[in-house]
């Protein structure tokens, strides 16, 4: 029976979550906080299970994107049968901050 990739959330990225909800919690309402946090598991699921359904980052090989929503994309690499969510990235921020 074949196991599908493992999926791990890095710290970096836990953060980044956080942060967001935060700051969608605190600025804009609850409820907009709720279905970004929505959002964002349906895109896990779909990283999960298509690995490649991302783009490729134009900056660092083998690192892809997938939008969460107008603001916010997934950055994750996939190696072997492990799937790592490495940050999730503001569209909006420098592409100077952007390492990906």
């Amino acid at each position: 029976m074949a196991v599908g990739p493992r999926l791990i959330v890095s710290d970096l990225a836990e953060a980044d979550l956080i942060k967001v909800i935060e700051f969608l919690d605190e600025q804009w309402s609850p409820e907009l906080a709720i279905r970004f946090v929505d959002s964002y598991y349906q895109k896990l699921d779909l990283i999960e299970s298509m690995p490649s359904v991302g783009f490729l980052s134009e900056k660092v090989p083998d690192v892809r994107k997938v939008k969460i929503d107008k603001f916010n994309v997934i950055c994750y690499e996939v190696n072997n049968q492990v799937i790592t969510v490495l940050r999730i990235i503001d569209t909006r921020s420098s592409p100077d901050t952007n390492p990906y």
